[in-house]
Formats: structure tokens, C-alpha cells, sequence
């Protein structure tokens, strides 16, 4: 997952957080009773304020996303190589051959054929929106999977405990302790203690 995809995920999470999740209800764009999500109306997610949040279908999302050319329709081809490749002779057939635009634009010659024909609308470079900009102080997490509720300090704590009696095995009443002291699951303070899970490398 590349830095800006990653950045952009962070704000819809705080949008999330916000606004709640999916929802059923009426679409506004389409009148359809369906699961409404959440879309940034500017593209940007970390710009929260209700002006920008509409609440949408799945369809109507990707649609608007589409055709503000923030997915889907993207291309390496300018306005001068689309024009290059409707260009037209004077009797009407096209000027230049599509697999010639296809060796010269790096495509094959069906996918110039089919600009030709309108089944792909590509939305040349120079009208492509902005790449996100990722703040110079943005540091992505990269944990995977559920992280730690426990520290290495707090881990090492709790497998040092000597349980009343000798043995290994924590009773509930010291396991319940140390549950309330880290404000964790008492599970947690077993798996910390035995080593499993995420606490395997502790």
C-alpha cells in the first residue's frame, strides 16, 4: 500500500469515527433504499466538516468518484496524444495507424482501437485531479493485524510474577489485579503471562 493510499485510509477512519459507519437508508443521488457511505464530496478525507460528507450509495460513490476522475479512467496520454489518435485524413479514415500509437504511447493496438471506437473514455494527464499531498510529518503506522494492548515493560511485569504457592500458573484473583492495573482483559493477562498470540515475541 503506497504512502498517499495509506494517509488517505487515516482520514476515512477519522471520518468513521465521526460520522459512525454504514447506514441503511434513502440515497439522495439515486432515491434507493440501500447501505449509505460516506463520501468526501472534495476528495480530500481528512476535510470533515459536514459540508463536504455526503451520505451515498455504493454505486452513486463509485460513480462520483469516477467521474471526478479520482478512480478508474486514469491514463499516461495527454490531450495532444488523444488528439493524435482521432485525428482523421482528408477522405475521414484515421490518420495514423493504432498499432504505430500503440508502440509510440506504450499501449497495445485494441486498447487504441477501443479509444477509437468510445469504449474507453481516458481522462488525459493535464485533467487529471492533484495527487493527494502527504504531509512532510505524516508517519504511517505499519503494524499488522490487532495490535498490543501491552507494553514489552507491562509483558515482562506480568511474566514476572511469582504466584502465591510456587508454579506458573497465575490464579484469577492475581490475573484480575493485573487485568484492572493495565485496564485490559483478563484473557490478555493470560496470554501475555503464557506467551501466546501477538505476545509469542515478548
Amino acid at each position: 500500500m503506497g504512502l498517499a493510499l495509506k494517509y488517505q485510509n487515516k482520514g476515512r477512519q477519522r471520518c468513521r469515527r465521526e460520522y459512525g459507519k454504514s447506514v441503511n437508508g434513502l440515497c439522495p443521488e439515486c432515491d434507493q433504499v440501500a447501505k449509505l457511505h460516506l463520501h468526501h464530496i472534495d476528495g480530500d478525507t481528512f476535510n470533515n466538516t459536514e459540508s463536504n460528507i455526503l451520505r451515498i450509495c455504493q454505486p452513486c460513490h463509485s460513480r462520483m468518484e469516477r467521474s471526478a476522475g479520482r478512480i478508474g479512467r486514469r491514463s499516461r496520454l495527454t490531450i495532444s496524444n488523444l488528439a493524435k489518435i482521432h485525428e482523421r485524413d482528408s477522405i475521414g479514415g484515421h490518420l495514423y495507424s493504432s498499432k504505430d500509437l500503440g508502440m509510440e504511447f506504450g499501449y497495445s493496438a485494441n486498447h487504441i482501437r477501443s479509444i477509437r471506437r468510445g469504449d474507453r473514455d481516458p481522462v488525459p494527464i493535464e485533467l487529471q485531479p492533484k495527487a493527494v499531498e502527504v504531509p512532510a510529518d505524516y508517519v504511517p503506522h505499519n503494524k499488522v493485524g490487532k495490535p498490543r494492548a501491552l507494553s514489552a515493560e507491562q509483558v515482562d511485569e506480568i511474566q514476572g510474577v511469582i504466584p502465591m504457592g510456587g508454579g506458573v500458573d497465575l490464579g484469577k484473583g492475581r490475573a484480575l489485579v493485573l487485568a484492572e492495573k493495565f485496564g485490559v482483559n483478563v484473557n490478555t493477562i493470560y496470554k501475555a503471562r503464557s506467551g501466546r498470540g501477538c505476545y509469542g515475541g515478548a
